[in-house]
């Protein structure tokens, strides 16, 4: 099927939502705490997108910005990484699959006016955000 349709490449996108199909976190034990981000194979042709923590969460694992009077819940650091399910559903002959899932990963990085991730590639983002701007 690819001869027939020279240079098209399918990617699917899957975002964490109420099914909870997409996992929060990955790789990450309990008794540690773990920043990750990066593409995580799952198999072949799925892959799972983490985003890097935001500038907001820079902070070292052992500082809190909590009221220090009140530390019962106050041990771990929590931030929401959006993770992605990256499907690569119809590539060409000799195509890497891993680097499709990594480039795509990238796009979520892509704007140019700020370095903050978004949980869709730029592609994606830039559309469903046009219901903002139209009247």
């Amino acid at each position: 099927m690819p001869a027939k349709c020279p240079g098209l490449r399918v990617i699917r996108i899957r975002e964490r939502d109420a099914q909870e199909e997409v996992p929060r976190g990955l790789g990450v034990k309990e008794e540690a705490y773990g920043r990750t981000s990066g593409v995580y194979p799952f198999n072949d042709h799925v892959f799972y997108a983490v985003n890097p923590r935001s500038d907001q969460m820079q902070t070292p694992l052992t500082v809190t910005k909590l009221d220090p009077d009140q530390t019962r819940n106050a041990l771990k650091q929590g931030s929401n990484p959006n993770p992605i399910e990256i499907v690569t559903a119809f590539l060409q002959p000799g195509d890497d699959h891993w680097a499709w899932a990594t480039y795509t990963q990238a796009l979520r990085r892509a704007a140019l006016h700020t370095d903050i991730a978004s949980t869709l590639p730029l592609p994606l983002h830039l559309p469903s955000l046009a219901d903002e701007y139209l009247i």
